[in-house]
């Protein structure tokens, strides 16, 4: 029996990092599949992507509407409600995290009165063609395309052949869900949906690090990455690490504190599309 208990101790942590690898490689598989169907939509769409979504803006009628070139776009909350988007070009799409396409094998389902139930890959805010910056999204509301904030090119999709670094700039990342199964379709480094999620310690809508402390990263190219969240931006004078605590204090708390995280690790930050109409971040 000793020797029993001796062998399960030395062969526990092996099978946990080997099915670990497992999941990491199916959600990768999965983020390619994702990156397929961005292209072939950029390739119907004169090389412009869908845009990420996000704040709903004026109408020429003075209504306050959703835009409808999201990269998901739902009719309704619950399953079988997509009516655009990328998903005529990608359908496998379920409630179930080991059959999801588009979630991690580590998602949980979603609830029925959530839009596009289980899914937890977000799309980076910042890849369309323009961005008044999250000082102005951050607070909410119906802004964008009134008279006073008309957010030049927030509702327009990025061209492909204008972003000057493809492949170091995220298009996808795994975020953490609301404990119903919910996320946001765009997010970033600068805005969380509150503290508790469906996986701690990370705020949901936030990166998530659920693959031995690293998350997987699909980017602009195609290409997909594994990376800790830290080294997706880097400290180039902007000060971003003091801009993630003025605008999502949530997640600053947690890298800090749990992660022990105090600055950028990467050679470039990955988040911003260097384009002329994005104010980053």
């Amino acid at each position: 029996m000793a020797i029993i208990a001796i062998l399960v101790a030395i062969l526990t942590p092996a099978l946990h990092e080997a099915r670990g690898a497992a999941i990491r490689t199916k959600c990768q598989a999965n983020l390619q599949q994702i990156g397929c169907a961005f292209g072939m939509y950029a390739a119907d769409f004169d090389d412009t992507l869908p845009t990420p979504g996000g704040r709903k803006e004026f109408t020429t009628s003075g209504s306050c509407e959703s835009p409808e070139n999201g990269w998901v776009q739902s009719a309704a909350p619950g399953q079988n409600k997509d009516i655009g988007g990328i998903f005529p070009y990608v359908r496998s799409r379920t409630n179930n995290p080991t059959t999801n396409l588009w979630s991690c094998t580590y998602a949980i389902p979603g609830k029925d009165h959530v839009f596009s139930p289980g899914q937890n890959y977000v799309m980076n805010d910042y890849v369309r063609m323009g961005h008044p910056g999250q000082a102005v999204t951050s607070p909410g509301a119906c802004k964008c395309g009134s008279a006073t904030m008309p957010c030049a090119g927030y509702f327009d999709g990025a061209s492909m052949g204008g972003l000057p670094n493809p492949s170091q700039l995220i298009l996808i990342y795994e975020a953490a869900q609301r404990k119903d199964g919910w996320v946001d379709r765009n997010g970033s480094l600068y805005f969380s949906e509150g503290a508790a999620s469906a996986h701690p310690p990370m705020p949901a809508n936030s990166p998530t690090v659920y693959h031995l402390g690293r998350s997987n990263w699909l980017f602009v190219d195609g290409h997909v990455k594994t990376l800790r969240i830290e080294e997706t931006w880097c400290e180039d004078g902007r000060g971003q690490m003091q801009n993630i605590s003025y605008y999502n204090t949530d997640l600053a708390e947690v890298l800090v504190k749990r992660l022990k995280v105090t600055n950028g690790g990467g050679q470039v930050d990955m988040w911003d599309p260097q384009l002329p109409g994005v104010v980053y971040p």
